[in-house]
């Protein structure tokens, strides 16, 4: 296909030829001749169109050279696609087991809580001791309330970057 539309742009020449042979039927006269009564005709036509071909030429080489660019931007995006899906998927790994990390601190935490309940009412620790234990059961509390905060956001941020609609 290059080749012909290449092949377009160089010069071209056009050769026309055409013959006539006209017999013409007069009356009888004395003032024409028989010489006169019959003629014949033969035209050529040779037409040369220059190379108008370096302007097309040119413009075909900054399409080219714009295709290329185009696909590489392409083959960017691609990349930057894939690598912010795999961002966003283990982004969403880490939340996961974040989770599961602030479940367990929290089960520690509600244990350690009762525990100092019981030796508060025994009379074993200060009510010091009961207040910081329940401190730490609120900021696990948090913990896992952000937790959940942040799998759902990168959810959210994986279902836009694979192009999902809502969720």
């Amino acid at each position: 296909d290059v080749k012909s539309i290449l092949a377009r742009n160089l010069p071209q020449a056009k050769i026309d030829a055409t013959w006539v042979d006209y017999h013409r039927e007069y009356d009888v006269s004395t003032r024409y001749p028989d010489e006169d009564r019959s003629y014949y005709g033969v035209y050529f036509n040779l037409s040369i169109s220059p190379f108008q071909g370096g302007r097309n030429l040119s413009a075909w080489r900054r399409q080219k050279i714009a295709v290329n660019r185009y696909r590489q931007q392409l083959v960017k995006q691609r990349h930057a696609i894939t690598t912010d899906v795999e961002i966003r998927y283990q982004q969403l790994t880490e939340s996961r087991a974040r989770i599961s990390n602030a479940k367990d601190t929290l089960a520690e935490a509600t244990q350690a809580y009762q525990f100092s309940l019981k030796s508060a009412e025994l009379g074993v620790v200060s009510i010091a001791d009961v207040l910081d234990a329940e401190l730490r059961l609120s900021h696990a509390e948090v913990n896992l309330i952000d937790s959940k905060y942040a799998l759902q956001m990168a959810t959210v941020q994986l279902n836009y970057a694979v192009g999902g609609g809502d969720i």
